[in-house]
């Protein structure tokens, strides 16, 4: 009976010291007070494929669509991110909030003998992203 209570305090003590925010969820919402984040989209489609992309910090990457469409994805869990040669897209060239896009640290073909390492990383949402945003004065009403 001892053991059992023991073993009931420390999963509650476990449980209890978990349910906080995470730091990621606390740099997801810093990020989201950014003036560049623009509204949440469901759903972007390429053409091809994703035509650039960089890295936005630890939990985020800005995809780019055509000449200008930029869109910031918010990422869970992708350790590769930071080393991201490639992303790609998985269905028909379209991604949607909470999917997954697949990031490799290399730009080369598996066929050519390169090892290629490949995340599936998991994109908790997409927001439009407007990199000029911050050079514009604010809207202020009349």
């Amino acid at each position: 009976m001892q053991k059992t209570l023991i073993i009931l305090s420390g999963l509650l003590l476990m449980s209890c010291a978990s349910s906080g925010p995470s730091k990621a969820d606390a740099r997801r919402a810093i990020l989201l007070e950014d003036v560049r984040v623009g509204e949440q989209v469901e759903e972007i489609c390429f053409s091809r494929q994703i035509d650039r992309f960089r890295e936005n910090g630890r939990d985020s990457v800005v995809l780019t669509r055509g000449a200008s469409d930029e869109f910031l994805l918010m990422i869970r869990g992708c350790p590769l991110l930071s080393r991201a040669q490639s992303i790609r897209t998985g269905n028909r060239g379209c991604l949607r909030d909470m999917g997954n896009i697949f990031v490799s640290d290399t730009v080369s073909a598996p066929l050519s003998g390169v090892p290629q390492r490949i995340d599936t990383c998991p994109v908790h949402a997409i927001y439009r992203w407007n990199e000029d945003a911050e050079d514009q004065p604010p809207v202020t009403e009349k």
